[in-house]
């Protein structure tokens, strides 16, 4: 998380959802037989890192999430990022407080009913998962980038480069225009 906000009217080191990724099920809500499959389904965004850019990622998520049905999470960051974006958006914040009131954390349930010695105490996905499904031992290991502060990181760095050729492409366009004309007084 940059010390120097990357966009105005945060503060430094404040954090912030800057994209999603939405993984889901859909299906109707009455089942008949012309339509009794479910496919996963998937859909992303990232923000461009402007205030406006923040409030379509706001806009965006409403959309993809609906008005009904759970929102299963691993994690309670998720309330608390919400909880920001509601801060952010007073236009989605209705839709962004009834996502939160559907928000169904894996995490408690685990930490809560699921004991295994190799969780020394701890509950988070990293731990959990290559622990209770074998075949995702690797899962984080091969990514990129694998954790928030890594995220922010890239983001931070994604909109200052994007920032530096903005101002380059001006900077090109302003020597390609030819010069005025003088006025002589």
């Amino acid at each position: 998380i940059p010390a120097i906000p990357v966009v105005e009217g945060f503060r430094p080191f404040d954090s912030f959802a800057f994209q999603y990724s939405l993984h889901y099920i859909n299906k109707p809500l009455i089942p008949s037989s012309s339509s009794s499959s479910s496919s996963l389904l998937h859909t992303d965004y990232l923000a461009d890192g402007s205030l406006g850019g923040l409030k379509e990622l706001c806009r965006r998520l409403v959309e993809a999430i609906g008005d009904y049905g759970a929102v299963i999470v691993y994690s309670s960051s998720e309330s608390s990022y919400l909880a920001k974006m509601a801060e952010l958006n007073p236009g989605t914040a209705p839709a962004l407080e009834s996502i939160r009131s559907r928000l169904f954390d894996l995490e408690k349930m685990i930490r809560d009913c699921v004991s295994h010695p190799e969780f020394r105490g701890k509950s988070s996905l990293k731990t959990v998962l290559p622990i209770l499904v074998p075949e995702y031992k690797d899962a984080y290991s091969n990514m990129d980038i694998s954790n928030g502060s890594q995220a922010a990181v890239a983001y931070a760095r994604m909109l200052r480069e994007r920032s530096l050729m903005g101002q380059a492409d001006g900077q090109q366009k302003q020597q390609q225009q030819p010069p005025k004309p003088r006025q002589r007084h």
